[in-house]
This record gives C-alpha cells, sequence and structure tokens, in this order.
C-alpha cells in the first residue's frame, strides 16, 4: 500500500462529518471511504436489517467476535489498494 495522505473525520454523531468529508474529497479529487456505509454493505451481504437497532447489534457483534477493531479491518480492506490521498468518514 502506497499511500500520500490520508484524511480522517471524526466526529460526533450529526456533527457534519460527511459533509466536510465530501468537500475534502472533492477539492482532492480524492476517493471518499465511509465507515458507515462499509459496515451497512457489510450487514446487508449477511442479511441483516439496515434499522439502527439491528446496525448497533450487528456492529457490537462483530467487535465481540472479531475484536475491537473489526471494523477498522472491514475499512482497511476497502483502501489497502488505493494510494494518494484518501479520506475517511467517521472513524
Amino acid at each position: 500500500m502506497s499511500r500520500d495522505v490520508m484524511i480522517c473525520v471524526t466526529g460526533m454523531p450529526g456533527a457534519g462529518k460527511t459533509l466536510i468529508a465530501r468537500r475534502i474529497a472533492e477539492s482532492f479529487s480524492a476517493p471518499l471511504v465511509s465507515m458507515g456505509d462499509v459496515m451497512r454493505e457489510e450487514a446487508s451481504r449477511r442479511g441483516i436489517g439496515l434499522d439502527l437497532a439491528s446496525m448497533m447489534r450487528f456492529a457490537k457483534k462483530i467487535r465481540e467476535e472479531y475484536g475491537a477493531a473489526a471494523v477498522a479491518e472491514l475499512v482497511y480492506r476497502r483502501i489497502k489498494s488505493l494510494s494518494g490521498v484518501v479520506v475517511i468518514d467517521g472513524i
């Protein structure tokens, strides 16, 4: 994996992470990877509902089964082949 810059956006729910992450990605013509999207795609792949309660149970379950870094590992799989600037939304 060769990377020049990784920009990670973090904050409380509703703080505007996605908005700022999109604008940063656009300004650098960089790919945007959303931790929420990665989790929803994995849940959908496993046949799990995408409502808030189901997603919270799913996140807890994969952390219990695979460790605290389970969500980060899913994101890593998505970004490992990218190079240049990459923006991650929702750390």
